[in-house]
């Protein structure tokens, strides 16, 4: 009996002791990120400098549950915000490809355009897989070594970080967020990894490949048409939300594109009349 206390007593010190260098470990990963990070974040498009690049890091506009994601819509306010401001010249729109009915880059650009960002100022990234991937690919891929990032503060902390540790003058755009204390347990932990990965694995994005080039920003005509107000930008967001899965069921063979889209345009239209 006293050699089964004494193994069970030793099981509970080793797993004490073990959780509390994880504790340990994502407490000094997290300072280390802010304090070096911070200063870069910017949470007003009035005091944030301009870059030819945004970069918006990707999430699904549902959440697991089918409802609708906040993060999403709050990003896609804030890009719509940074452009309007004239802060960015183009966005590139960064995410998961993973399937037919699941990409985050198309899900984005159509959010984009409906909250009033030309489609000719809106650059693809299909390989956007992680964070990691989506910085370093701005850089090696798109040729950007300074771009603004935009995403949620807490997201935004992590990509700088990896992004000046890459060489990068990146500063970031804080969108609002809406509070989850799932989406922030698993960041605590994502730092963590966001140090092995640039210092002892030196992780590479899952997919490189070859440079794209955009067009040189002396050559681009981008005409910003009439924005709507930030009133109206907000309620814009909501709608989008409401009918997004007009949009998204366009690969259903019943389903009338011409109708869907001249029912979100009249929608809008009447939307911003009130």
């Amino acid at each position: 009996m006293s050699f089964i206390r004494r193994a069970l007593r030793t099981v509970l010190y080793t797993a004490a002791a073990s959780a509390a260098a994880v504790v340990a470990v994502t407490v000094l990963a997290t300072l280390l990120i802010e304090s070096s990070a911070g200063e870069y974040l910017y949470d007003s498009t009035d005091d944030i400098p301009y870059n030819r690049a945004g970069l918006l890091l990707g999430t699904t506009p549902y959440s697991l549950g089918g409802g609708i994601n906040p993060y999403f819509y709050e990003r896609i306010d804030a890009a719509a915000r940074l452009y309007r401001a004239g802060k960015v010249s183009m966005i590139i729109v960064s995410g998961d490809n993973a399937t037919r009915k699941y990409n985050e880059p198309r899900a984005m650009r159509r959010a984009l355009i409906r909250a009033g960002v030309p489609g000719k100022a809106i650059v693809f990234d299909f390989a956007g897989f992680r964070t990691l991937d989506s910085i370093v690919r701005a850089s090696l891929v798109f040729g950007q070594s300074s771009v603004t990032i935009i995403s949620q503060r807490f997201q935004n902390l992590r990509a700088v970080y990896i992004a000046r540790a890459n060489g990068m003058r990146a500063i970031a755009y804080n969108a609002s967020d809406s509070g989850n204390w799932k989406v922030m347990a698993r960041e605590y932990l994502s730092r963590v990894k966001c140090l092995i990965d640039l210092y002892v694995l030196h992780t590479k994005p899952r997919f490189l490949g070859a440079p794209i080039e955009i067009e040189p920003e002396e050559k681009q005509n981008y005409v910003r048409e009439k924005m709507p107000s930030a009133a109206q930008a907000g309620r814009f967001t909501l709608l989008s939300a409401v009918i997004s899965d007009l949009n998204d069921s366009s690969e259903s063979p019943d389903c009338d594109s011409f109708c869907r889209e001249s029912l979100l345009i009249n929608t809008i239209i009447y939307d911003f009349q009130d």
